[in-house]
């Protein structure tokens, strides 16, 4: 089974830097709407004419493809405003659905097209059965009911219109049904029309009718009648349908399963079997042609197509799980995949269409890809749908928006090829045991590729392009080996390796006060290289017993109160003893959980410490999309990281509060507080009014240092606030950073917090820095530039703050005579310069 691990950190760098390639798919037409596009959709006319039908904002648009490089529009339909729409076709019609406006049924007559195009919105009456909590029964007989609402009962062969709160008198209870008469058809989420002309529409809103309502199309292609209804309300939604064989295949989003239901009776739908699918967001499906296998895909950050055994409906197996390796763990999102003739036709958003073998739905394989929005991104923007099924082979692409946030319509001619199939066992060269988790990689360049092996050492991996390639066999522990084979399109090759396992090595060691030499408790120490990371915490003496494997590593150090340390290579030998000092201080950078704690009532949204994940609105991170660079470590604080669109995991319906451990800055002279803020803030109802605070808190009063209200559009440069005079800086103090969403405001909301740190202001005079660095700054008092002559490649950063510490000037551009040219207002100033060790210096600057 595919699954791609977050603990590839090697191979996943890499891959983003790749980008995604086009291969195997021509663009052969472009058409740009002037507005957000959805749903894609084919048809053929009588004269075997091909079109393209494709949903708007408020339209539906129709393009004639007699000449797929020129489509021609031939009509455009209004409708109610919606982000959603569906379209579907049945004989010479187009059926379409809206799930932002009530506009029930567009149905379209294509039958004398291209010359006249007409159509027609019906909203039929939609009778579903009520919850039986309406029926209040008053006697022994249970024959005579009151109704608490107006409903329609049908008893016998009689109905009766009985109004609220009426009573009346049923001879035959046994035979009775209660029909809600209230019900108009409004708004759906999507349809489908199987192969002998029933239309089910899905996600209809309607109490008692959200998972499918069956029209059939032979009795009457304008008005077709309504033959049955399922589903309740709540987890009872389908999103989207299938149906093939009279075998309903269900895609129910908020249940996040995927449900087969035998639909032969219309009128007595009857469930077969559900499984979860892997993200549990289960958004369309669609099913071989054979019926043996279905595909789904969640429209989830980072989510998967995944590939079923449905033999059994009772007994659903999955098979594989398929992404992009390009943009793995980069919050890009799938929507829509249709299969075709062993292959897989996939909209995925930000990554665009791709195309994936999966004639062996236990080993699905990109063999054919376009990025229809080729920027760095994810959320919901790029390809909504993808259309493959016109006799002339050409695929239609909707955008939902282009990199002009536009809706676009793409006609592609596709080549389809079958993959080169490579599989095999991995064992231990010394004692034959299987090896799980081995990464299989086929060296192309062209072709990301990545597979990982299962408990029984086995995997199964492939490419599209035949050829004779080396291939990488890795595993954290053990050394790697490189093979060479020869692999053709269509055919299984089989590849077995043998891997040696690598030595270990015993290290001891302690962490100690580099000032005083006593020993520091319960300190961090993160060892990592591309293919493991280990986090160690020390014992009460300070100390710690390790067992690792002979490699390299990256060493960090820490302990709240004290500066990290950093050692970017490090190679330990069996039996080595090590010592870390740490020199006092209070930073932290957040490669390191050093005890900030985590409070409040959000729903979403909540701060956590980790590598960011971007999202996106309206093309403007709205997530934090890096940590501050140069700083140690890949972690920052963030409100939430779950990726995909701007809206699913900010702060939501109040506070969240990330609280630091207590810190005591008495002896310093001048303490500045310092950090970098992130704050965003879009979207939603009323004025934007939501909040972040810097506060600190010094055992009796609460001081708000900071505040943001709009958004900062990135970090923000280094803040810098001197607390004496604003707390008691002899209390013990701690920080909070408070960001809060007002409640039902639909407001996005996100927030960022890193390398905190607390320096003495007071703690370099000129003569240090001259006696010292060998740095000269002048003149002083300046007027107008200020000259700084050092040896660029010691310092990393230079800034100019006035006395609240507020930057008025920074860079990192540094050069061996750097000239600040300012406009500032007379006064006192401090020019601050970051050796590269992260030693801060000061010099009192005047103003004339």
């Amino acid at each position: 089974m595919r699954l791609i691990f977050t603990a590839l950190l090697f191979l996943c760098t890499f891959l983003i830097t790749q980008g995604q390639e086009n291969f195997n798919l021509e663009r052969i037409s472009t058409v740009e709407l002037s507005e957000a596009g959805n749903d894609i959709w084919g048809y053929v006319d009588a004269s075997g004419v091909e079109y393209a039908v494709m949903g708007s904002r408020t339209n539906t648009f129709i393009w004639s493809l007699e000449d797929p490089s020129n489509p021609i529009q031939r009509a455009m339909i209004p409708g109610g405003a919606s982000t959603w729409r569906d379209i579907k076709s049945w004989d010479d019609h187009l059926y379409v659905t809206n799930d932002g406006s009530p506009d029930g049924l567009l149905i379209i007559d294509m039958s004398m097209a291209p010359d006249s195009i007409s159509y027609e919105y019906i909203r039929p009456d939609v009778f579903t059965i009520i919850d039986t909590s309406f029926i209040t029964f008053f006697d022994t007989t249970e024959t005579n009911i009151v109704i608490d609402t107006t409903v329609v009962i049908s008893g016998q062969d009689t109905i009766l219109n009985i109004m609220m709160d009426t009573t009346f008198v049923i001879e035959s209870f046994e035979t009775m049904v209660v029909e809600d008469n209230s019900i108009i058809l409004g708004q759906c989420h999507n349809l489908y029309i199987d192969d002998d002309g029933f239309c089910y529409l899905s996600g209809c809103r309607i109490n008692g009718a959200n998972k499918a309502i069956i029209f059939d199309l032979n009795q009457s292609k304008s008005n077709p009648p309504i033959v049955g209804i399922h589903g309740g309300g709540g987890q009872e939604y389908s999103h989207d349908l299938y149906v093939q064989d009279n075998i309903m295949y269900s895609s129910e989003i908020n249940a996040g399963v995927l449900t087969l239901f035998d639909v032969t009776d219309k009128a007595n739908i009857i469930e077969l079997g559900d499984a979860a699918t892997t993200m549990n967001f289960t958004h369309n499906t669609w099913a071989s042609h054979d019926g043996r296998y279905a595909f789904t895909t969640d429209e989830r950050a980072n989510a998967f197509v995944d590939s079923y055994d449905v033999t059994d409906p009772a007994n659903i197996i999955r098979l594989d799980s398929y992404q992009p390796i390009e943009t793995a763990n980069t919050g890009v999102i799938p929507h829509n995949t249709h299969y075709l003739n062993g292959f897989l036709i996939t909209s995925w958003y930000t990554d665009g269409v791709i195309i994936t073998d999966a004639t062996r739905p236990e080993n699905m394989i990109k063999v054919g890809a376009y990025d229809t929005y080729p920027t760095a991104g994810n959320g919901f923007q790029g390809c909504w749908g993808a259309y493959p099924f016109l006799p002339s082979g050409l695929v239609l692409t909707s955008n939902i928006s282009n990199l002009n946030g536009l809706g676009e319509l793409n006609v592609f001619r596709p080549n389809y090829v079958r993959a080169a199939y490579l599989d095999g066992l991995v064992t231990d060269i010394d004692d034959g045991s299987v090896i799980n988790g081995v990464e299989v990689i086929i060296n192309n360049p062209s072709e990301m590729n990545l597979e990982m092996t299962d408990a029984l050492g086995e995997y199964k991996t492939g490419i599209a392009s035949a050829g004779t390639y080396d291939v990488t066999f890795n595993h954290p522990n053990y050394l790697p080996e490189t093979l060479s084979v020869t692999i053709e399109n269509g055919v299984t090759t089989i590849l077995n390796a043998q891997l040696t396992r690598r030595t270990q090595v015993t290290v001891t060691g302690n962490v100690i006060d580099a000032t005083t030499g006593q020993v520091i408790p319960n300190s961090k120490i993160k060892l990592s290289n591309e293919s493991r990371t280990i986090e160690i915490t020390t014992d009460e003496q300070g100390t710690f017993d390790q067992t690792l494997f002979d490699e390299e590593y990256q060493v960090i150090v820490g302990s709240w109160g004290y500066q990290y340390m950093l050692i970017e290579s490090d190679n330990f030998t069996d039996g080595q003893a090590v010592t870390y000092e740490l020199s006092p201080g209070f930073e932290d950078n957040f490669a390191l959980d050093l005890g900030w704690t985590v409070i409040g009532n959000a729903t979403t949204g909540i701060w956590e410490r980790d590598i960011p994940v971007p999202t996106f609105f309206n093309g403007t991170p709205s997530n934090v999309d890096e940590d501050i660079l140069g700083d140690i470590g890949s972690e920052c604080y963030i409100t939430g990281n779950a990726g995909g669109g701007a809206g699913v995991d900010d702060v939501d319906d109040g506070i969240t509060r990330l609280l630091s451990p207590e810190f005591n800055v008495s002896e310093l002279e001048d303490p500045i507080l310092q950090y970098n803020a992130w704050f965003f803030i879009g979207g939603g109802n009323g004025p934007q009014n939501d909040t972040m605070f810097i506060r600190i808190w010094d055992k009796t009063n609460l001081t708000t240092l900071d505040m943001y209200t709009t958004s900062t559009f990135g970090w923000t440069d280094v803040v810098s606030i001197p607390l004496r005079g604003l707390v008691d800086t002899d209390a013990d103090l701690s920080l909070s950073v408070v960001i809060e969403d007002q409640v039902n405001t639909g407001h996005l909301l996100e927030g960022g917090f890193d390398v905190f740190r607390i320096i003495d202001g007071a703690v370099s005079t000129t003569n240090t820095i001259a006696e010292l660095d060998n740095i000269k700054i002048f003149p002083n008092p300046f007027s107008d530039n200020i000259n700084i002559i050092l040896e660029a490649n010691d310092y990393k950063s230079i800034r100019l703050v006035d006395l609240m510490g507020r930057d008025v000037y920074s860079t990192k551009s540094i050069n061996n005579q750097t000239v600040i040219e300012t406009n500032l207002a007379p006064g006192f100033y401090n020019i601050l310069i970051e050796r590269n060790d992260g030693t801060l210096l000061s010099q009192k600057l005047i103003k004339q």
